[in-house]
């Protein structure tokens, strides 16, 4: 069996540098999910405007032809 030679440090910061990419896809994924998250809180609250919206206009449209009577 061979024995490992110095190697100037070089498998130790392999190492590090492993962790560190780890870690910054760990945070990746934590951002998209974030990210994901106020997507869809805005899409309903979104959705949720345009309901109201529609819901105004409609009783606009119903005053507007009462008038109209």
């Amino acid at each position: 069996a061979g024995q490992m030679v110095y190697n100037g440090g070089a498998t130790r910061l392999q190492v590090q540098s492993a962790d560190l990419e780890r870690k910054l896809s760990a945070e990746g994924e934590r951002a998209t999910a974030s990210d994901l998250g106020v997507s869809a809180a805005r899409a309903y609250l979104g959705m949720q405007l345009a309901a109201e919206r529609v819901r105004v206009a409609a009783e606009a449209l119903r005053s507007a032809e009462a008038s109209l009577s």
